[in-house]
């Protein structure tokens, strides 16, 4: 993304889904045969949501929560993180996609 003059700012703000235990999806193995997978325990889930300054590539606010605060996690950073990003000198429009 280009940045058309120095007076605009952009931010990406993302979320992600971090689990302790890998996810196991298809793989090949010889026919007969099946494949052991070692795992930590049982899994975990934790979430994380982020806004990346892309001039400077400075973390805005980053949070993070578990599988049961998942909506608290997301739904709670992105008004708040969208409210502070829009105070700031030369931001006037958002894309969200």
């Amino acid at each position: 993304m280009q940045i058309r003059s120095l007076a605009e700012e952009v931010f990406y703000v993302d979320e992600a889904d971090i689990d302790l235990n890998p996810r196991i999806g298809p793989a090949w193995m010889p026919k007969g045969k099946q494949m052991t997978v070692p795992t930590p325990g049982k899994n975990r889930k934790h979430y994380l949501a982020g806004a990346l300054k892309a001039r400077t590539g400075a973390m805005i606010r980053p949070t993070s929560g578990t599988a049961r605060r998942r909506c608290t996690t997301t739904c709670g950073y992105l008004p708040s993180t969208l409210k502070a990003i829009s105070a700031l000198p030369g931001v006037h429009k958002f894309h969200i996609p």
